[in-house]
């Protein structure tokens, strides 16, 4: 997300869904003799993920960096377990 502060970025967990997202809406004025100039800019996104059940919630951690967004979400050691699946 280059460009963007951290501040903007909005980052929920909801339900296992890790929603990130960030509105901006900029307004410029340029005034001269005549004429006044105004410009509106406004940009929205927003990406939601699907996590699975056995993410340790309280443990995910979020770096923003020189515009890149990093979050770590660690998985239960439970989860790592092999399984042996029986066929029939």
């Amino acid at each position: 997300v280059p460009g963007m502060k951290k501040e903007d970025l909005n980052i929920e967990l909801e339900n296992n869904k890790l929603s990130i997202s960030n509105e901006k809406e900029q307004v410029e004025n340029e005034e001269g003799g005549k004429y006044v100039r105004r410009e509106f800019i406004y940009g929205k996104f927003q990406r939601t993920f699907n996590l699975p059940k056995n993410v340790e919630e309280k443990k995910i951690v979020g770096d923003y960096k020189d515009g890149i967004l990093s979050i770590s979400i660690p998985i239960s050691k439970e989860s790592k377990l092999a399984k042996k699946i029986a066929i029939n």
